[in-house]
């Protein structure tokens, strides 16, 4: 699953601060897992220049194995659909 936490919107142009997206990692049991908010976003950040500006989640590419269901604020469920074959990046 490839979640893309940068995307944003905002009615800002002011060009002086890009969103700042950082990679997330988990580490799961073989049932699967379930993160709560702030989720993919806890290391994100909007333009800070902006007040209106927010971050938004969307899954670019379904897992493999499994299935994952992602919420708008960053929170996400993901369950292992066997056979799982390691390694699994999330």
């Amino acid at each position: 699953m490839l979640i893309t936490p940068h995307h944003l919107l905002s009615p800002c142009l002011t060009g002086i601060a890009p969103p700042q997206a950082y990679d997330d990692v988990y580490t799961f049991i073989p049932e699967g897992i379930t993160v709560s908010p702030p989720g993919v976003l806890a290391n994100d950040k909007a333009d800070p220049s902006c007040p209106t500006s927010e971050l938004r989640v969307f899954v670019a590419a379904e897992p493999e194995f499994g299935t994952a269901t992602l919420h708008p604020d960053g929170s996400f469920t993901y369950k292992v659909t066997w056979p799982w074959v390691q390694p699994l990046y999330l």
